[in-house]
Order: structure tokens, then C-alpha cells, then sequence
């Protein structure tokens, strides 16, 4: 029998020798090759919180200096126009824009095309954008797809331009792209040169990863209807209200998104408007401003995904951008850095952290069950009565002996004063394995982990780590230590 016992325990190290290793390779393979996209979407879902967080707390700063002029299905019923705009309704529109003195002008709409003859209106909009460069150095720019393969001989041509469309950045914007700048950097290439701020190519080579502002801005009242934007709260009850959302959505109606944009938005009807409370307004707000105008129309909508605010125009992605180069310079948050092909820094990390975890389990595991096999048999041992009769009586006892040689604490007892003694010794193995061996430490990983994802939001100016995939692996942890049956051998039998 002892022998047989001695098989069977070497037999099960060999086995877990050899499973161990490959169970953490298989768990490094799922990290690297991510099969069905389970670590991205947990990344994504991570970095969507964490931007939800700070959009709270985001800097007014380039508020006060980025305007959005925004071309709807409203302006085309009250200028009895179809989409695309006539180059005639788009040179009143540009003019009044840029009689109002803005720092810079920028079009969001693409020119793919030449839909008109030498001397007709889109002429008439180059000398006009030339005009107010030579008279006021007010610089007009272009939004260009790729001008190697732009169809628009006026594109071409026209010198100020900023690409609004790439490919294999995945969500991040890029500042450059090659030689051309995109619209967000050119943009703030102009705006420097009034606020002394650096623009150095060189420290803008990583992309941008886009941080969206969750409240709007004060002077929007004065433009538009705020009735159903989320107002403004503290910032206690917006963290309060975000994590409630979040834990619940599927229960929430109300869902803790913003309905209006960060950036100050004008229609464009009211450009063209005669009141002079309305002129005096669009003076103040457009005046040496950087200014952006763009378009959603029924039918042809530019649309971009926002944690804060769900789908939105385009031309606020640009604009969220160029914003964000304003509040944080050459410190705008970006990927960390790769580090092993296509890894960054943060995904070793990553990596590093869940072989931790599952390190710390295997440990925990060990010493689990070396400690309650101890305590188990001693606690155990201690309510056996020394009467050799009861002893006698109790060894041939189907209740007490298991077929292995185990004593179970949750089996029958009839003696109810041992069974009250059984019941102290469970709760108190019970409490020690939590606090020692079970979900105790793991709870304490859970921490580290939180503590380490708030340290990565303050202190750099990366993105976040996959905190909600290593969540999910430490509390599916926790609760298989909480839940898995205690028990305990007894070497004295048999």
C-alpha cells in the first residue's frame, strides 16, 4: 500500500513538472498570438475606460483657443442647397469666416475633384484665400487624402495642405506622415507662431493617441441649444456616475455619454445671419482663433468613434487633436515605445505581470496545501478522544474513514459536542487560508494591479495597460482559491 501511495504521489509531480511549464507557455502563446481578438478587445476596452476617466478632468486650455464651424442638413435647407456645395456657396461661407479674423482657417472638405473650368468659381476661391494671406497672413488650409494621388489639379497645386486620412496607425492620429503633416500638427505649427511654443518636427515623430475632453464649452450656450448636453458636475459625482455606468451599462438607459462636443461649435446658418448680436458673438468667439469647418450631412456622414462621446463628426477628431497638441506640447500622450516587433513596452509589461500572477498562484497553491494538511491533521488529531474503546469503536466506522485515506470536514459526525469542535476548526482553517493562502494575496494583486494602471495614467504619458484583461485573470483566480473544497489528508490512518 505504501508503495503503491509512493507511485501515485511520484507519478503526479512528473505530471505537474512537466504540465507547469506548458500551461505558462500556453498563456504567454494566448498574450502574443491573441486568438479572436480577446486581448485586443480587452485592451481597447481598457484604454476606453481610462480615457473616459481623464476626459473628466481634461484642461479647458486649448478650449479657448480651437473653434468648429459645422455645415448640417439645417444650412443646406436654409441656403436651398444640395450636397456637395457649390463653389460659389462655399466662397460666402470662407468669406465670412475669414472677415471675422480667425489665426487660421481650416476646410475639412476634400477638393477630389475639379468641377469647374479655369476662371470660374473655384479660382475665384484661390485668389480669395491668397487675398486674406497677403492682406491679413491669415493662412487658409486645405484637407487632402494624398496628394500623389489627388485627381485635383488645384490641389496639387495649392500650397497649404494637412492629410486627413491614413492607414495602419489602427486608432492612434499621426502628426507626420513622410513629408506631409497631417491637419492637427500643421495647425499647431501655425498657432505657435504666436505663442512661442516648440514645433520641432523631431519631437513629434510618434503618433497621437487622441485624449477627448468630456465638458463643453461655456460660450456654447450662446450658439446652439445645451438642453441636452450632460452638464457640468464635479468631478466626485463624474467619476461617481462614469463607474456606475460602466459596472451597469446594460441596466443603464441613461448612459453616461456626452451628447455635445468639446469643442466650440457654430453653425454655419449663423454665419450667414444679419443680426448684430449674432455678428458680435462670432467676432468674439472666431477672432484669432485656430478655426476648422466641416460638415455631416444625411447621406454622406465623416464620422469617428469617441469613447466620451460615441460617433461624431471628423472634423472633431482633427480638432480633439489639435487640442490636445495645445494642452500638452511634445508631451501629448502616445504608444510606448516597441521594443520586440511589433511588442511595445507596455505589452512586455503586460506579460511580465501575468507570468507574475501565475507564478504567485503556483506558490500560494503550494503552500496552501502544505499549511492546511498541517493544521488539518493537528486540529484534527486533537478531537480524537484518548478512551482506546471509543478509539476501537470509530476505527471500523464507514463516517470517519475514506476510501483514500482522507478525513473530509464536511462529513457526517454524530456526536454533537465533536460536531460544534468540527465546525470552530472549519471556520477557523477557514479565515487562516483566506488571509494566508487564498484570496487574501490575490486581493493584494488586484491592488498592485489598480495602483500600477493609476501610476501609468499620472506619472507618463503613455496609454494604459490591458488592466481589465489582468483583472479578469486575478479575480478568476480569487474565486477558485475562495470556492475549491478544503480537504486534508491524515497520515496517522491507515
Amino acid at each position: 500500500m505504501l508503495i503503491e501511495d509512493t507511485k501515485i504521489k511520484f507519478s503526479a509531480l512528473n505530471y505537474s513538472k512537466i504540465m507547469s511549464p506548458l500551461k505558462t507557455l500556453c498563456l504567454v502563446a494566448i498574450i502574443l498570438l491573441d486568438p479572436l481578438g480577446l486581448v485586443t478587445a480587452t485592451n481597447q476596452a481598457s484604454s476606453n475606460f481610462i480615457d473616459r476617466i481623464k476626459s473628466v478632468y481634461y484642461s479647458n486650455y486649448g478650449q479657448h483657443n480651437v473653434v468648429v464651424i459645422f455645415i448640417d442638413d439645417e444650412f443646406l435647407r436654409n441656403t436651398n442647397e444640395t450636397w456637395p456645395l457649390s463653389y460659389q456657396q462655399q466662397a460666402v461661407l470662407y468669406r465670412r469666416a475669414l472677415s471675422l479674423k480667425p489665426q487660421a482657417l481650416f476646410i475639412d472638405l476634400i477638393f477630389a475633384q475639379d468641377r469647374s473650368e479655369e476662371g470660374d468659381e473655384l479660382y475665384k476661391l484661390n485668389a480669395l484665400f491668397r487675398d486674406y494671406h497677403s492682406k491679413f497672413n491669415i493662412k487658409t488650409f486645405l484637407a487632402d487624402l494624398d496628394s500623389a494621388n489627388s485627381t485635383s489639379q488645384f490641389l496639387n497645386n495649392y500650397p497649404y495642405k494637412g492629410l486627413v486620412a491614413w492607414s495602419g496607425y489602427k486608432n492612434q492620429y499621426p502628426l507626420l506622415k513622410g513629408n506631409q503633416k497631417t491637419a492637427a500638427f500643421i495647425l499647431y505649427q501655425e498657432y505657435c507662431k504666436n505663442f512661442g511654443c516648440n514645433f520641432d518636427p523631431f519631437y513629434f515623430q510618434q503618433p497621437l493617441h487622441v485624449q477627448w475632453g468630456f465638458n463643453f464649452s461655456d460660450k456654447q450656450q450662446y450658439f446652439t441649444k445645451t438642453s441636452n448636453c450632460k452638464p457640468k458636475e464635479s468631478i466626485t459625482n463624474s467619476l461617481t456616475n462614469l463607474f456606475i455606468s460602466d459596472m451597469f451599462w446594460r441596466f443603464q438607459e441613461d448612459k453616461f455619454i456626452q451628447n455635445c462636443p468639446y469643442t466650440l461649435t457654430i453653425p454655419a446658418s449663423l454665419l450667414l445671419s444679419r443680426d448684430e448680436q449674432v455678428k458680435k458673438s462670432l467676432k468674439k468667439a472666431l477672432t484669432n482663433k485656430i478655426v476648422l469647418i466641416g460638415a455631416s450631412i444625411d447621406g454622406a456622414k465623416d464620422l469617428v468613434h469617441s469613447p466620451v462621446h460615441g460617433k461624431i463628426a471628423g472634423v472633431f477628431y482633427h480638432a480633439m487633436a489639435l487640442d490636445n497638441l495645445i494642452s500638452y506640447r511634445e508631451n501629448y500622450t502616445r504608444m510606448a515605445p516597441e521594443v520586440f516587433y511589433q511588442y511595445n513596452v507596455l505589452e512586455i509589461f503586460e506579460i511580465l505581470l501575468v507570468l507574475y500572477i501565475w507564478y504567485f498562484k503556483k506558490r500560494i497553491l503550494h503552500q496552501r496545501n502544505s499549511d492546511e494538511n498541517y493544521e488539518g491533521n493537528s486540529k484534527m488529531n486533537s478531537v480524537v478522544p484518548s478512551n482506546e474503546s471509543s478509539q476501537g469503536s470509530r476505527k471500523g466506522s464507514p463516517e470517519e474513514k475514506s476510501p483514500n485515506n482522507s478525513v473530509n470536514i464536511g462529513h457526517a459526525i454524530s456526536d454533537p459536542q465533536e460536531e460544534a469542535v468540527h465546525w470552530i476548526i472549519f471556520n477557523d482553517l477557514r479565515w487562516k487560508t483566506l488571509k494566508k493562502h487564498r484570496a487574501y494575496p490575490m486581493i493584494l494583486t488586484i491592488l498592485l494591479i489598480l495602483f500600477i494602471t493609476v501610476c501609468f495614467m499620472i506619472f507618463t504619458n503613455y496609454g494604459t495597460i490591458n488592466f481589465i484583461g489582468l483583472l479578469l485573470l486575478s479575480i478568476s483566480l480569487t474565486i477558485e482559491f475562495l470556492f475549491k473544497p478544503m480537504v486534508f489528508s491524515n497520515p496517522e490512518q491507515g
